[in-house]
């Protein structure tokens, strides 16, 4: 492998961890902060779905299919434990 396919394969590792840090890191605060906020029954619906998004992350990774549905459920149960969302 020459320096240049090495760096470059470097830097598509550092680009990919990057974006995925920037999809997880605002719904993991965002999920925290309704956790602490909501009232039970808001509470209850954000669990319902976190689970559903974890069953379909877990299938998605098995199957090697887009994760883009898991993302949209935990906005609709972080939307539904906090009413307001954009500050």
């Amino acid at each position: 492998m020459s320096p240049i396919t090495k760096k470059y394969k470097t830097l598509s590792t550092i680009f990919f961890l990057l974006s995925v840090l920037v999809t997880i890191c605002p719904v993991g605060f965002y999920i925290i902060k309704a956790f602490t906020e909501g009232t039970a029954m808001e509470k209850l619906s954000l669990g319902c779905f976190a689970t559903v998004a974890l069953i379909l992350v877990i299938v998605n990774l098995i199957f090697k299919l887009h994760l883009r549905s898991a993302i949209w459920l935990l906005v609709i149960g972080i939307y539904i434990a906090i009413d307001f969302i954009m500050p």
